[in-house]
């Protein structure tokens, strides 16, 4: 009767692992379980050849049936397994696996490509408040109520996330805000400072609606070690804002504007939600910006998490030509139009939400929809390159992810 070979998979696996075998097939078994599996602890192998292999302690048999558990999982993971088989069933050892090599290669190709997901980061959000003091009606925060909403992050769980972040080489962008407006963290100036200066990050920046705060604690925020400042502004008529932007202040946000781009124009960005209510605003607003001598306008693409943009690609590139005409070549226009077919958020960004969990993408800080652990019980690290975040990233290139299917950038990624 033969053996019935297992996956990594199927193994059902204990307090710890004994692998059988320090060839190519438990090199393929260890290195599968560093990328799917970092929960699991490896006991021993089990060998009369070596003394460690792969920094793990190997033992002979005899050795090994002296401190044997049956709290342990047993793993042959060797081409040649009748012989070990056959020791294990004389010594009335029966609660064994046998894997299959074939399927564990396979599975290793397919992961291969997350074995340095942490160190790939480029971007890093973290959300300091999931306060707002706007209704934005195409705005995540304002259709939906959960968990993690009117929250400000604790400055210690900050300082936590800043502490397990690696220094980089490369070192990533962060930018301190998801669904809510980071100025309503009273412990903000703080924040910036210590980001600052733990030496980690290109850039510090943050979007703000202007409209929290004092416009005066900006330069108090810029003088912390803020590089960039994102405003949001979707519209310059009364009505038109008060219908996309609930509770904004026209006057406070020309106001601040004025102010801030006379002091900080070279590091001001203004960031406007495209939807049917706005679009005809975009002309106007490129005339505002060009005399506040702020030339820096990414303009996204609103949409009602429905899994459609709220204007098709013909009416957005129509949009964007009548732009284009009348620019000067010193204005820089970002139409996030061009850039929707670059959806890699699971493998370039780390985001964190305000009560400490790890998200999938910046548009996805309710936790309660998914994320991959907490950073309050376990480390940024192992979250972030955990099995369950890599079958995600599996599920992702795939074109297998039920959560994302309402973001219409998920359909055009990869």
């Amino acid at each position: 009767m033969s053996t019935p070979l297992i996956t990594v998979d199927k193994i059902p696996f204990k307090d710890s692992i004994s692998i059988f075998g320090t060839g190519k097939a438990a090199d393929l078994l260890i290195a599968l379980i560093e990328l799917k599996r970092k929960d699991i602890k490896i006991k021993c192998i089990i060998d009369n050849k070596n003394n460690l292999f792969k920094g793990i302690p190997v033992i002979n048999f005899s050795e090994y049936l002296e401190n044997y558990s049956n709290k342990e999982t047993i793993v042959i993971a060797s081409m040649f397994f009748d012989e070990i088989v056959k020791d294990l069933n004389v010594n009335n050892i029966k609660d064994y696996y046998v894997l299959d090599i074939d399927n564990t290669r396979n599975e290793l190709k397919k992961y291969s490509h997350f074995k340095n997901i942490g160190n790939e980061i480029k971007f890093i959000y973290i959300e300091v408040s999931s306060k707002c003091n706007l209704k934005c009606t195409y705005c995540y925060h304002t259709k939906f109520e959960y968990k993690s909403k009117n929250v400000n992050m604790d400055y210690s769980l900050f300082r936590r996330v800043i502490d397990q972040l690696k220094s980089s080489p490369v070192k990533p962008e962060l930018f301190l805000h998801a669904f809510g407006e980071p100025t309503l963290n009273p412990h903000l100036l703080d924040m910036i400072e210590y980001a600052r200066n733990s030496n980690k990050f290109c850039e510090i920046k943050f979007v703000s609606n202007l409209q929290a705060v004092p416009k005066e604690m900006y330069d108090k925020y810029f003088a912390n070690g803020l590089s960039f400042l994102f405003v949001s502004l979707d519209a310059l008529s009364h009505d038109v804002l008060n219908l996309t932007r609930r509770g904004s202040k026209f006057d406070n946000i020309v106001e601040s504007l004025h102010y801030i781009s006379s002091k900080y124009s070279g590091k001001i960005g203004v960031i406007t939600a495209l939807t049917r209510n706005n679009k005809n605003e975009l002309i106007d607003i490129y005339n505002f910006l060009n005399k506040l001598n702020i030339s820096n306008w990414n303009i996204q693409l609103g949409h009602f998490h429905n899994g459609q943009f709220d204007l098709n690609q013909s009416e957005v590139s129509q949009l964007k030509d009548n732009l284009l005409r009348i620019k000067s070549e010193k204005f820089h226009i970002n139409f996030e139009e061009e850039k929707i077919f670059q959806c890699n958020q699971p493998f370039s960004t780390l985001v964190v939400n305000a009560l400490g969990f790890i998200t999938p993408c910046c548009s996805m800080t309710d936790h309660e929809r998914l994320n991959f652990g907490n950073i309050n019980s376990s480390e940024i690290y192992k979250i972030y390159g955990s099995s369950e975040f890599n079958e995600f990233r599996m599920k992702f290139i795939k074109k297998e992810s039920d959560i994302c299917k309402n973001c219409p950038l998920y359909g055009q990624s990869h």
